[in-house]
């Protein structure tokens, strides 16, 4: 935004649902970083990918299970975040969820203190970046990446309506930035782990 000289501002919420239905009922014009899904493109633009994120698999660290065997995808227990992608994906790829959670914070309980969960399934970068339980701080976890995806900034529909050629500056805006800020040697081919 800086890049564009665009004003703007921001304030977290608990989940990207709550995003969405933010933008859907007018009260954002657009929320990032997010993976892309046809609910979201009924409403909002995906930008140019900004960054890759990858969804990975998390254990407790005295605990590793093959997150690619058969017998993980009927009997292991898994949660994830409630509104994301990566829950979606669980259910459509037929896990066994026993669990939607509305943070981080309470996955890792489920995970770590009460073992509700044999693994959390979710966003890598918010799962290691947020500290709000002692395993996360320390890194006392096992991660085994399943997929990277790219991740942009939405854009409500209506808002775009109202600017044109927001887009298509917006889009410019991020490769000024990824070529001036990013380093372009950051790639995760090689962890890219398609059931």
């Amino acid at each position: 935004m800086q890049q564009l000289q665009q004003g703007y501002s921001t304030k977290q919420v608990p989940n990207y649902k709550r995003a969405l239905s933010e933008v859907q009922y007018g009260e954002a014009d657009g929320f990032f970083f997010a993976s892309q899904n046809s609910q979201r493109d009924s409403v909002a633009v995906f930008s140019k990918s900004v960054l890759y994120n990858n969804w990975s698999w998390f254990f407790r660290y005295d605990r590793y299970l093959n997150p690619y065997s058969s017998k993980f995808k009927s009997d292991a227990k898994v949660a994830s975040i409630e509104g994301t992608n990566t829950l979606r994906w669980l259910n459509t790829h037929h896990y066994h969820v026993v669990g939607k959670q509305s943070n981080v914070a309470k996955l890792a309980i489920m995970l770590f203190d009460l073992e509700r969960i044999d693994a959390a399934f979710m966003s890598a970068d918010v799962f290691k970046s947020s500290e709000v339980h002692p395993n996360l701080v320390r890194g006392e976890y096992i991660e085994v990446v399943q997929r990277s995806a790219p991740f942009g900034i939405y854009i409500s529909k209506a808002y775009l309506e109202q600017h044109p050629g927001f887009m298509q500056r917006l889009n410019s805006a991020i490769d000024v930035v990824q070529k001036t800020y990013l380093d372009s040697s950051y790639t995760l081919p090689s962890l890219i782990r398609e059931p």
